[in-house]
């Protein structure tokens, strides 16, 4: 792929994703929790690739976050509804239906019923995304998306470094983000369907997944209380100890042993 193709995918790829949040947008009334795990990807994936084009002006990265942050907490309590339902699955002692009913009761849970709210403040922020997203410049030179691939594989293999020295909730979270920013940045470079399993796109999507499992049980944890559900807790601790050694592992794979590929699959991107 030279330069020309290069720059024209990645304006490509952020107005088809745009284009795709776009479309969620009437789902919130028929399936609210689908499309706010939908929307929230979208804008993950858009974030990402827009730190690719160094000459992309601040307002629509500005107003992505503002649109991921107003989700997120939405996305936080289904997901503490599903790990809590993990854990206890398979261990009826556990259980617990009036902790169960606490967590379906939060303002943030979305079943079935529309939020007009939620729905008018995330048309408010796209409605302030779509001059901007159609004005956005091309990237200064093909290299620089190469560089900034470069240096997200950088600052990942830093923050497992990190991680290995205190595996704390918030250095996890950044662990976390900067892997998915990585994953969606060679999912725009390499597409998504590499079978090679020890190529860096489905090497950091494995972990990002393992690390987004340890995050979620994380959050979850905070919500429980000392007199209550105290062997939930020695299961999520129990857990954490065999994802963070599973994630480490993985991650070696990556950012050491798989440098070298790392280096060698960028020089051949043009």
């Amino acid at each position: 792929m030279d330069y020309i193709q290069l720059m024209n995918h990645l304006n490509n790829s952020l107005e088809i994703l745009f284009s795709h949040i776009l479309d969620v947008i009437p789902e919130l009334d028929s399936q609210p929790a689908l499309a706010v795990h939908e929307l929230r990807k979208q804008t993950k994936f858009m974030r990402a690739l827009l730190l690719l084009n160094q000459a992309a002006p601040t307002p629509p990265k500005q107003l992505l976050k503002s649109l991921s942050a107003l989700l997120a907490p939405y996305r936080d309590a289904q997901v503490n509804i599903d790990t809590y339902k993990f854990l206890t699955e398979n261990a009826p002692t556990l259980q617990d239906s009036d902790f169960e009913n606490w967590l379906s009761k939060s303002p943030y849970y979305l079943d079935s019923t529309p939020i007009p709210a939620l729905r008018n403040n995330i048309e408010t922020l796209l409605t302030e995304l779509v001059p901007v997203m159609g004005k956005l410049p091309d990237p200064p030179v093909a290299t620089s998306i190469l560089d900034s691939i470069d240096t997200s594989f950088e600052l990942a293999s830093k923050s497992m470094i990190q991680v290995k020295i205190d595996s704390n909730m918030e250095d996890l979270h950044t662990w976390r983000k900067k892997t998915k920013r990585l994953w969606y940045q060679l999912r725009f470079l390499f597409g998504d369907n590499v079978e090679d399993l020890n190529h860096p796109l489905n090497l950091s999507d494995q972990l990002g997944q393992l690390l987004g499992d340890i995050h979620d049980s994380d959050v979850f944890d905070l919500l429980l209380t000392i007199d209550s559900t105290t062997g939930l807790r020695e299961v999520i601790r129990k857990r954490r100890l065999v994802l963070l050694q599973e994630a480490f592992q993985t991650g070696e794979k990556l950012y050491l042993k798989g440098r070298p590929y790392f280096n060698q699959l960028l020089q051949e991107a043009l």
